[in-house]
C-alpha cells in the first residue's frame, strides 16, 4: 500500500497521516469482519432457498435509498437541519414514519410489479444450483 490516491485539500486532512502499518491493520480488520459475514449475503441466501437473488438485491437496494431520518442522508436534509438548527433527534423522530412507510411500500410494490417489469425474476439463474 502506498497511501492515498487522491491528495487531501483541507488543512486538517493534510496534517493527518495514516502509516502503511495502520492501513494494513485496518484492511486486515475489515477483511476478517467481511469473512464472518460472507455466508449472509443476498447471493448466498438466494442459493440456499433456490430463488433469484435479484429479488433481494432490488428490495434491499431500493429500501436503503430512502434517507429520511439522518441529516447526512441527503444534501437536502443537511441543508434543512443546518439552516433551521433542527436537532438530529428531532429529525430522526420526524423521519421514522416516512422511512417505515416507504420501505413497506417498496417491498409491497416489488412483490407485485417486479415480475411484470423484469420477467426474468421468476426464473432461477443457472449458477444458483
Amino acid at each position: 500500500m502506498k497511501g492515498l490516491l487522491v491528495k487531501p485539500t483541507s488543512a486538517a486532512a493534510k496534517r493527518s497521516y495514516v502509516t502503511p502499518q495502520g492501513q494494513a491493520a485496518a484492511k486486515a480488520a475489515v477483511d476478517a469482519s467481511w469473512k464472518k459475514l460472507g455466508g449472509i449475503t443476498f447471493w448466498e441466501y438466494a442459493k440456499q432457498i433456490n430463488r433469484n437473488p435479484m429479488w433481494y438485491c432490488l428490495a434491499g437496494g431500493l429500501s436503503s435509498s430512502y434517507c429520511f431520518m439522518m441529516p447526512v442522508g441527503t444534501p437536502g436534509n443537511l441543508v434543512v437541519q443546518s439552516s433551521a438548527s433542527i436537532a438530529t433527534s428531532k429529525m430522526m423522530v420526524a423521519g421514522a414514519g416516512p422511512t417505515v412507510c416507504t420501505v413497506i411500500l417498496t417491498w409491497f410494490f416489488l412483490y407485485f410489479w417486479a415480475p411484470i417489469i423484469w420477467p426474468d425474476l421468476t426464473t432461477v439463474p443457472f449458477w444458483v444450483n
